[in-house]
């Protein structure tokens, strides 16, 4: 049975990994995964994230990163420890990271990621997504996410009994963020104009929210 040579294969990955043995870890993921036909299974993830660990651990936060990625695109279940296990640091990283990627949709992913940073302003790296995959879920994610903390900046700060916590714990009501919500409702119009984005009536909804 493949599906029973890959739980084991996962196990004893695993083990070498909390065994923090990481060139084990590599050795043993090279020595078993080929031992069995690949399956579709989050098994397959659940593996990929030891092996990104133990790199991670040697030093090569780039390939690190980029298998995080796949975790976080294709793994629910796994999706927050990728998120905070991704790891880069400049520019120049962030450009060999978008070399490894074999697709628009990885690349769109990694731009997800990014944008998903409580600091970030997301509609840049929103507009980054559409370019290269229009039909996202994680533009709909981000979409959503951005407007509840545009609520935080902009709705009822002066009767909001909760404006004392959210200038505390959130930073909210942001710097410039007039000039963000702006910003943010020219990309929706665009989607909206466009009818490239996977659910249509969401960003006319969007649409409208921020226009009020």
């Amino acid at each position: 049975s493949n599906y029973i040579k890959m739980r084991y294969a996962y196990q004893i990955i695993r083990l070498a990994h909390y065994k923090k043995n990481y060139p084990q870890t590599l050795e043993l993921y090279d020595y078993l995964i080929p031992k069995f036909d690949p399956i579709e299974s989050i098994i397959h993830y659940w593996i990929m994230g030891h092996r990104a660990g133990a790199i991670l651990r040697m030093g090569e936060r780039i390939k690190a990163s980029y298998l995080y990625s796949l975790i976080f695109e294709n793994c629910p279940s796994k999706r927050e420890s990728a998120y905070r296990s991704f790891s880069i640091k400049s520019e120049e990283e962030w450009q060999a990271l978008l070399l490894l990627c074999q697709d628009d949709k990885e690349r769109s992913t990694l731009y997800a990621i990014r944008a998903s940073s409580e600091s970030s302003r997301a509609a840049e790296d929103m507009d980054n997504i559409y370019a290269l995959y229009p039909e996202s879920p994680n533009l709909e994610l981000l979409l959503v996410k951005e407007m509840k903390k545009l609520e935080k900046d902009l709705l009822g700060e002066e009767f909001n009994d909760k404006r004392k916590q959210n200038k505390q714990f959130f930073g909210h009501p942001r710097k410039k963020r007039g000039d963000y919500v702006i910003s943010l409702h020219n990309f929706v119009k665009k989607c909206v104009e466009e009818e490239k984005v996977r659910s249509l009536p969401l960003w006319k909804l969007a649409d409208g929210y921020l226009e009020f």
